[in-house]
């Protein structure tokens, strides 16, 4: 018997960016070695490094409403390739704003991965506010060539601050008409889109997208990875969530706002989202929409999914014949097979003292 066994597909059980980069496997001496590692760092100065979301930060503490996305855009102006650019926050301990144990599931990071000569990566970090303050809130933002917890290399650190924590109330005019999200049954690794439908209020000439707002959010097993917003049915900028400079546009105008979201890790419960826009005309205090609300599915563990085939091609044998069998065990899951032994009992018709494997 001649036994065929197809290779397991062996996928990542938490493909997400934050994968580190893997050495390359067509080394072929010493000095090939070397060039490889000479790779050129990050060329990023603290200037390149720049926040795009307000300076102050919005709650509504009355609807539990206490966190936020911030946005960042990260320039390489460097000759060659950056391999692999990673942001960080840092904030001092007892900050009233912050991330990471003691205000949401947020850990700070961020993997952009490689940025192309002279262009921009954006990074999406997810903070959570504790209290109210009219003084202002300090924080750093790091750039690193390499994931910062396995050995990265720090390349510039700008310092930032939120200069208040306000409250803001619910307008009737910011409406929230329909939220959504593409596929039904999201798995790890692949992607979620969210698409919210509204109207943005009277007279606004600044709008923030909030695809979430609530400190239970997890954005890292749904990181966001980018956003396409469009007002009055005029396409904005790509890869930001704040716009100003809007006026005689966005009053009373229909939006659609699209959230892409990369699936890292899983979950036993649903999901809640909850998103909402804060919208501001110059003369008013921030408003926000009643958010809408569509709870993401849970995530199921990624496992190994096994199927097994035997078959010679043949129905009918002769005494003394022989025949080959050809058994295919296929993995169609996410995740690798271990341990994995097959067993083929024979009938009594066949000898298996005869038997080649």
């Amino acid at each position: 018997m001649t036994l065929l066994a197809s290779p397991f597909a062996r996928r990542s059980s938490r493909p997400s960016s934050r994968a580190g980069r893997r050495p390359s496997s067509r080394c072929r001496g010493l000095d090939q070695v070397e060039r490889l590692e000479r790779r050129d760092l990050l060329a990023i100065l603290a200037g390149g490094v720049n926040r795009t979301s307000p300076d102050q930060f919005f709650t509504d503490f009355s609807k539990a409403m206490d966190s936020e996305y911030t946005t960042y855009t990260i320039a390489n102006d460097a000759s060659g390739p950056a391999v692999d650019a990673w942001v960080k926050a840092v904030f001092p301990a007892g900050s009233v704003v912050g991330c990471g144990a003691g205000y949401n599931n947020e850990d700070g990071l961020y993997h952009i991965g490689t940025l192309a000569p002279n262009t921009t990566g954006t990074a999406f970090l997810y903070f959570t506010a504790t209290s109210l303050t009219a003084a202002p809130v300090p924080y750093d933002l790091q750039v690193w060539d390499g994931d910062p917890t396995a050995g990265g290399t720090l390349l510039v650190t700008k310092p930032l601050s939120f200069t208040s924590v306000v409250n803001t109330i619910e307008a009737s005019p910011n409406q929230i008409d329909t939220v959504s999200f593409t596929p039904p049954n999201p798995q790890v690794g692949g992607t979620l889109d969210l698409t919210v439908t509204g109207v943005l209020g009277n007279g606004a000439d600044r709008v923030l997208f909030a695809p979430a707002t609530f400190s239970s959010w997890q954005p890292d097993v749904f990181e966001l990875r980018s956003t396409s917003i469009t007002i009055s049915g005029v396409a904005q900028p790509p890869n930001r969530l704040f716009y100003d400079g809007l006026t005689g546009l966005v009053n009373q105008q229909p939006f659609t706002a699209d959230y892409s979201f990369l699936v890292t890790g899983t979950t036993t419960t649903p999901t809640p989202i909850l998103p909402t826009q804060f919208t501001e005309d110059g003369s008013q205090d921030y408003k926000h929409h009643r958010v809408g609300e569509a709870p993401f599915p849970p995530i199921p563990p990624v496992l190994p999914v096994l199927s097994l085939t035997k078959d010679d091609g043949v129905t009918t044998y002769l005494p003394g014949g022989t025949t080959t069998y050809t058994i295919t065990l296929t993995n169609t899951g996410l995740a690798p097979a271990t341990g994995v032994a097959i067993s083929d009992i024979l009938p009594p018709q066949l000898d298996a003292a005869a038997t080649a494997w």
